[in-house]
Parts: C-alpha cells; sequence; structure tokens
C-alpha cells in the first residue's frame, strides 16, 4: 500500500505537476492537457483506493504555501474535480496551441489525438464508475457524441518495456533479477528435502 502511495502521489502526481508548470509557462496546451489527463488519473486511483485524501491542498509542500499537512477533501468532491479537469484538457488538446515532444512520450510519441482518445475514453471509465451513485447518462452520450474515444487497442495508454535498465519492466526487474525475500526457498523446505537427498532441491533454490 506504501508502495502504491509513494507511486502515485508523491511520484507520479508531483511529476505531473511539475509538467503543467512548465507547460503553462510555455504557453503549451498540448502538454497542459497531458499532465492534467495524468493527474486525473493518478487522483483517481489515489482515491479509490484510500477514499479521501489530499486534493486541493496537495502538492504544495515546496511552493510559495508550503503546505505540508494538506486537507483532506471528499471522495465526491475529488471525482467533481478530476471530471472537470478532463473536460478541460479535452479542450486544451482541441485548441491545437503547442506540441507534445515525441522524443519524451513514450505512451503515445507525441501524437495529441490519442491523448486526446485517452482523456475522454478515461472519463468515460470514470462516469461508469459513479454511475450508481448519481445519473451521469447525459454525460456518457455527450462523450459518444462528440468526442474522440478508443475505437481499436491500438488507441491503449500503454508502455512498451525495453529488454534492460532504464527501460525494463520494474516488475520483472524486481522479482526476477532482484532481491524479493518472499520469493526464497524457506529453511524449513531446503533442511527437508536435504535431509532425504530430494533432486528437486536445485530445482526448488535455482535463480530461474
Amino acid at each position: 500500500i506504501q508502495g502504491l502511495w509513494n507511486t502515485m502521489y508523491a511520484d507520479g502526481l508531483m511529476d505531473a505537476k511539475i509538467m503543467y508548470d512548465l507547460a503553462v509557462a510555455d504557453n503549451n496546451s498540448a502538454l497542459q492537457g497531458v499532465a492534467m489527463t495524468i493527474s486525473a488519473y493518478y487522483f483517481s486511483i489515489v482515491t479509490d483506493a484510500w477514499g479521501d485524501v489530499p486534493f486541493t491542498e496537495a502538492l504544495q509542500a515546496g511552493s510559495a504555501t508550503g503546505i505540508i499537512t494538506p486537507k483532506y477533501d471528499t471522495q465526491d468532491g475529488i471525482y467533481t474535480a478530476i471530471l472537470a479537469m478532463l473536460d478541460q484538457a479535452n479542450d486544451m488538446y482541441a485548441s491545437g496551441v503547442g506540441t507534445i515532444n515525441g522524443d519524451f512520450d513514450l505512451v503515445y510519441q507525441g501524437d495529441a489525438s490519442k491523448w486526446q482518445k485517452f482523456n475522454n475514453s478515461l472519463k468515460f471509465r470514470l462516469l461508469m464508475r459513479v454511475s450508481s451513485k448519481m445519473n451521469v447518462s447525459s454525460q456518457l452520450q455527450e462523450i459518444v457524441n462528440s468526442r474522440a474515444v478508443f475505437t481499436s487497442n491500438d488507441d491503449n495508454a500503454g508502455l512498451t518495456y525495453l529488454g534492460s535498465d532504464p527501460n525494463a519492466n520494474p516488475i520483472f526487474e524486481t522479482i526476477i533479477n532482484g532481491n524479493r525475500a518472499e520469493f526464497k526457498v524457506s529453511d524449513v523446505l531446503v533442511d527437508m528435502l536435504d535431509a532425504t537427498s530430494d533432486p528437486r532441491l536445485p530445482v526448488y533454490a535455482g535463480v530461474n
């Protein structure tokens, strides 16, 4: 759980905030849209996992306000805010102002139209998530009628990992090549197999 919090909140959301601030300084609406889409995505995961979490005062420890104990916002309020963020991001993509550097965009290689599809499909998904709590039919219909959304798996927001660091799959690197104690053979099993000269011991205890 702590790892999820660090990855999504402390790392991912802070990176998205820095990206947004730099994009504002460059008057780059397309990149602002990407930052807002990523922020909405991460905040949705964080609030789904923990419910009420910091939002309106979040990520300000290093800013002029210097808030290090942000207030917690309600999950309802967070969902309302991130849905609005996705609407704003959609408008930013549609504006055509600014570009996304494809050399640094490992998801869509700088294609703003695909980021827009991801943004709107994410909003559709989040609306479906809250559909048991509120009537979202008109908003869903508006997306279907008026917005670009995923039409095939080619539109998926997927990250293709490479075979070596620093772009290798971190889960593979940690579990297969790392030092995760929970995947090691216990001394109980080793002693039992060793006492009976069981030929399976080197298989159980093998690295691969």
